[in-house]
Parts: C-alpha cells; sequence; structure tokens
C-alpha cells in the first residue's frame, strides 16, 4: 500500500475540472514529501480507497518550500481521476512521493520558451511557468497556448490573466468545431504552427503536456520547423 495522505481542501476551476491539495497527515513525512517535489513536471501515485487500479497525477504548481501541501488539477470524469475529484476535505487517500524527471528547464535558459497544453496538461504547466515568473530574466518571449474543447472548460482563468504582467504572452485555443471569437480553433499544436513561434527554432524551447496524441504530433511538427529534439521538454 502506498503511503497515507489527507485531502486538504478542494474547488471547482472550470466546468470540468478540480483543483485539489493534499498533504501527509505526519508533519515530518509531509516536509519530506514535499522536499522531493523539486522540479515542475514530477508526479505522484495515488491509489484512492475503493476505486480500482491507481494512477499518476502531476502537481499543478511550482516547487513552494513555504507550502504545506500539494497542488492538483483533477478532471471530473470516469475513472481513478473522477473518484479523486469527489472526495472532500479529511479524505484519506494513498500516495508516494514525487517523481520522474520532471521539464528540463535548464535546457530553456537564455532561450525563447513555447509551452503548449491541453486538457488538465495545464496543471504541470502552470508549475513551469510559475518557475518561470520566478526567474523571468534567466527567458526570452514566453508564450503559452492551452487547449480546451469548450470555453467553459477553461482552469485557471484569474492567473491566466494575471501572466501579463509578466510579460507572458497567452493564447487559448478551442477545438470545436467552431470557431468564436477572441479564441484560436483547433488544436494546439496546429495554432501554434499556424502562427510566427518557429521563425528562430535554433533560439526556442518548447514544453509540452497533454495527450499522448497531441504530444507526438506537436514534437513532429517542432521537429519539421527546425527545433532540436533536446530543446523539446515532457515531464514523462
Amino acid at each position: 500500500l502506498l503511503p497515507r495522505a489527507v485531502i486538504v481542501s478542494t474547488e471547482a476551476d472550470g466546468n470540468r475540472y478540480r483543483g485539489i491539495r493534499i498533504a501527509r497527515r505526519d508533519e515530518i513525512a509531509a516536509r519530506a514529501t514535499l522536499a522531493s517535489y523539486t522540479t515542475p513536471g514530477q508526479y505522484v501515485l495515488i491509489e484512492v480507497p475503493g476505486a480500482q487500479g491507481s494512477g499518476y497525477f502531476a502537481m499543478a504548481r511550482a516547487p513552494d518550500s513555504d507550502c504545506h501541501s500539494l497542488a492538483f488539477l483533477v478532471k471530473e470524469q470516469e475513472g481513478l481521476s473522477g473518484e479523486l475529484s469527489q472526495l472532500q476535505p479529511g479524505a484519506v487517500i494513498g500516495m508516494s512521493d514525487p517523481i520522474g524527471q520532471g521539464f528540463a528547464l535548464d535546457r530553456a535558459a537564455l532561450k525563447d520558451v513555447l509551452l503548449l497544453a491541453a486538457g488538465s496538461g495545464i496543471g504541470p504547466i502552470r508549475g513551469a511557468v510559475e518557475a518561470m515568473c520566478h526567474e523571468r530574466d534567466r527567458y526570452g518571449s514566453i508564450r503559452l497556448y492551452y487547449g480546451q474543447a469548450d470555453a467553459a472548460e477553461f482552469a485557471f482563468r484569474p492567473w491566466l490573466e494575471s501572466l501579463a504582467a509578466h510579460d507572458i504572452e497567452v493564447q487559448l485555443v478551442l477545438s470545436g468545431k467552431d470557431a468564436v471569437d477572441g479564441y484560436a480553433h483547433g488544436y494546439v499544436q496546429a495554432a501554434a504552427d499556424r502562427e510566427d513561434n518557429f521563425a528562430a527554432p535554433k533560439h526556442l524551447c518548447v514544453v509540452l503536456c497533454g495527450m499522448a496524441e497531441m504530444q507526438r504530433e506537436a514534437t513532429e511538427r517542432c521537429l519539421a520547423r527546425g527545433v532540436a529534439r533536446g530543446q523539446i521538454l515532457t515531464n514523462y
């Protein structure tokens, strides 16, 4: 069994997601867990009592030594994510310590950064953006393309609006059938490709998080435009 943890808080975000915070019940164990979260894009293995199987969930905020819990964005759907989204504060679950390589943001230093997030992939991408905001002078231009199927599904709206103050450009992308004013249309990888994001591929780092098909197609597009494979960052 995985070590025990408890749901600290939960709140709706968009019409299909919930933001939840999880912490260890023991203070010493909590400190050890938080200390092992060092890089945005890392994830934990979670078990929900009564649900079948376990699953990986990436943290949705940058590492923060002053925080006492880990943040996640989970989708209200069938399966483990849906089971987790229904839990209330005080519920006990199983959770590993943070694992995985995370996003190798050191490779983005002194480069322009293009981030592509689809669905709940905005969670770990938020962690990466927050980390870059803490060292904003270390990077060139930063552009974030974030896609959902419906305008009501976008999470982190207030935070997205705040990014302009950090000189970060945000483009929301809708993959639904019809174009909507104020949004790019299609999939994030296609929307980013239509605009002038690959004019200087040797000076560009691309960060991806979302469905496997999106990441595969985005990687193919980046390579075709001249972005080096080592400058295409994922967290798996």
